[in-house]
């Protein structure tokens, strides 16, 4: 339910209360060791940090949720992390993990999750066509082709280093 409700602040734009309860819950289910609460609030400290642009934080909750995830085998949430790490990558200047990580993440989701929505469809879109300006058409078409041969250990590998 609070995790709910920094989400809420988050959107309006009321970051020292969202943050406040963050730091309350990572405590809460810390104590408890429930390591399926701990993912939840890194991926929700992510979504704070990008709401803010702090594209490092970002990055190391991202890059948080990814670890635990992993570890434990939790399907849903190292989806949402692997399609959440871009954003952050691509900010920080890391266009080519992003394009890689994108391209594996979106196989993923679809293979695992399922479609991607048409809003999601539309960033991936905009994502390609960002990276193709930056690096040229082939070396984006080539970034994305390594990235959709991806084992998922090592997509995990690419997520938590930009190498891999």
């Amino acid at each position: 339910m609070l995790l709910s409700r920094v989400g809420a602040l988050t959107g309006l734009k009321r970051y020292k209360e969202a943050r406040k309860l963050l730091a309350e819950c990572e405590s809460y289910f810390g104590e408890l060791d429930s390591v399926a609460d701990l993912i939840a609030v890194a991926n929700m400290t992510g979504f704070l940090e990008s709401a803010q642009q702090h594209w490092t934080e970002a990055l190391a909750a991202g890059r948080r949720v990814v670890q635990l995830a992993w570890e434990r085998h939790a399907h849903l949430w190292l989806a949402t992390a692997l399609w959440n790490l871009p954003q952050p990558l691509l900010a920080l200047g890391q266009a080519e993990a992003a394009e890689r990580l994108t391209s594996f993440a979106v196989g993923f989701w679809e293979r695992g999750i399922g479609p991607l929505s048409a809003h999601d469809a539309g960033i991936v879109e905009k994502q390609r066509k960002n990276t193709a300006s930056k690096l040229g058409a082939q070396r984006a078409k080539t970034l994305w082709a390594e990235g959709a041969a991806l084992s998922l250990a090592e997509a995990v590998q690419l997520a938590l280093t930009g190498r891999g």
